[in-house]
């Protein structure tokens, strides 16, 4: 059995393309339908929902509470968690 890796020189929005790709291939590979995407401002959750099947269950991980204006969500069935994050602190150490 070979499995690829595939790293990137640095962190960049223009790897989110490729990272949804590999995933998804891998997904399908393995037939995984609940996926958890973290998304600060939800885009990259929308991404992922238009590159997946529609059976997928698909769950945004965001630590603002409200979603992006300009993003349009209502054609896509996308769960939302809203995390809040307590700066400064560490919670359950």
């Amino acid at each position: 059995m070979i499995k690829e890796i595939m790293y990137f020189e640095r962190m960049r929005p223009i790897n989110t393309n490729k990272t949804i790709e590999l995933a998804k291939k891998r997904a399908e590979e393995l037939g995984i339908k609940h996926i958890v995407v973290a998304s600060l401002t939800g885009e990259s959750a929308l991404k992922v929902a238009k590159t997946f099947v529609k059976a997928t269950n698909i769950v945004c991980v965001r630590f603002l509470p409200s979603l992006p204006k300009k993003l349009n969500y209502k054609d896509w069935v996308l769960k939302l968690l809203v995390a809040v994050l307590a700066y400064g602190t560490w919670i359950g150490l």
